[in-house]
């Protein structure tokens, strides 16, 4: 029986790879296989985990661009389109901000839903035209968040942008059906990333008691789930959200 996770001969387009939840992706696409295209605001750390991705024997670029940024945009899709037919795309890329609703400031708005939606669904739109031009049974995978699903008001800006990715995969999992192209999400609980700097060792071993899988994420731990959500296993999933949260939400 072959490996169903196995991503030999596949690309994979990785956005916020250069460290955290992108870099550990990257990780485990190259590890099964995959040509991995890599891209971030910062170059320097993109080519160590370029370093890394090549050191496992496999295939992978890197291209730097801020995603708040429209004109980085275009530039970006149009290096993507220059590498080749894309089998996934992982959106990864994005920011928060800690204010509560009536703190959030319009420009904290704008900032986080052009980052964390507009250039996302941007580079979804482009990667899947070319898996329709190509007839490529491609997957998108959005990395979302558990704040999508039960807002946290501290981040109310950001758990809104989650949510709007949620259901835009939902709608882009409907229209891409027919043609083979399959888009799921991965909602990640709390994870150990520079994202969440107030995991002080005092904050974890407070915190970790309330997951019923006593501990927080791995950045590993959404890599794996990334890697099934490509793969041939996971050939009849669409429009689903994968949680992956060591079990908190059910007491939240």
């Amino acid at each position: 029986m072959s490996d169903m996770f196995r991503l030999d001969g596949k690309t994979a387009l990785i956005t916020g790879a250069s460290r955290g939840i992108g870099r550990a992706i990257a990780m485990a696409f190259a590890e099964q296989g995959a040509r991995v295209l890599l891209t971030a605001r910062n170059m320097e750390l993109l080519k160590e985990v370029r370093a890394q991705v090549r050191e496992l024997g496999v295939s992978c670029e890197c291209f730097a661009a801020d995603l708040s940024d429209m004109k980085e945009v275009e530039r970006l899709i149009g290096w993507a389109g220059e590498q080749g037919p894309i089998d996934c795309y992982v959106n990864n890329a994005a920011f928060t901000a800690y204010k509560k609703p009536t703190e959030t400031s319009p420009e904290t708005m704008a900032a986080l839903f052009h980052t964390n939606y507009r250039a996302s669904i941007m580079l979804a739109q482009a990667v899947a035209a070319q898996m329709r031009e190509h007839e490529i049974p491609g997957s998108i995978v959005f990395i979302t968040s558990i704040n999508a699903l039960s807002p946290l008001p501290g981040q109310a800006a950001y758990s809104s942008t989650k949510a709007a990715l949620e259901s835009m995969m939902k709608s882009l999992a409907s229209e891409l059906a027919p043609f083979g192209v399959r888009v799921n999400s991965v909602a990640p609980g709390a994870v150990l990333t520079d994202m969440n700097p107030h995991f002080t060792p005092e904050k974890i071993a407070e915190f970790s008691p309330k997951i019923p899988l006593g501990r927080i994420g791995d950045p590993e731990d959404i890599g794996g789930a990334a890697v099934f959500l490509c793969s041939p296993a996971a050939g009849y999933i669409t429009g689903s959200t994968i949680v992956v949260d060591g079990g908190y939400l059910l007491r939240r």
